[in-house]
């Protein structure tokens, strides 16, 4: 089952419609320049003596010299466009003469287009992390590949990407929190 393209009509407008949300650059910029640190804790301490009663472990229940700081920032649209080598979103074609098929064709022949240039998920993950671990900075993804475990990648990744892909693009406008 194939997804219907949406089409917005009216996009371009010669007058200025008033009321529309207008977008802070300089709040924008801040969010991806804001540092944020992630704590694991170190695989050579014993740990299990902070578990809880459910399994879980609170790392605010972990001494600081048994834990591992990583200092990150957000990834920002325009890095995460260039790594997944893709636009985050494809124009319709202009022309008015085309029916739905036509328009779905001429996208889909784009997507595969870059599909045929495509990364794994985990790839991503890996430049990802490369470009918005600030410290320790990464020398290579081979070197995050062989160093950190999946589960702590996955979460560093989630919490990087957060900001770029969130499903509310006005909250990327806003003061940093």
């Amino acid at each position: 089952m194939s997804k219907e393209v949406k089409v917005f009509n009216g996009r371009k407008r010669q007058e200025r419609k008033s009321g529309a949300k207008k977008l802070d650059l300089g709040k924008s910029s801040q969010l991806f320049q804001e540092e944020f640190y992630i704590y694991w804790p170190d695989p050579s301490v014993d740990i299990t003596k902070y578990e809880q009663e459910d399994g879980t472990f609170d790392v605010d229940s972990i001494p600081a010299e048994d834990l591992i700081e990583f200092t990150c920032r957000y990834i920002d649209p325009g890095t995460f466009q260039e790594i997944l080598n893709t636009p985050l979103a494809y124009d319709l074609p202009e022309d008015k003469s085309l029916n739905q098929e036509q328009v779905e064709e001429i996208i889909r022949k784009a997507v595969q287009d870059r599909l045929k240039n495509s990364k794994t998920e985990a790839d991503i993950r890996y430049e990802v992390l490369q470009a918005c671990v600030i410290d320790p900075q990464f020398e290579s993804v081979d070197q995050i590949k062989k160093i950190l475990p999946v589960s702590l990648q996955m979460e560093l990744y989630d919490e990087i990407t957060r900001g770029a892909i969130g499903d509310n693009l006005v909250a990327r406008f806003q003061e940093p929190h």
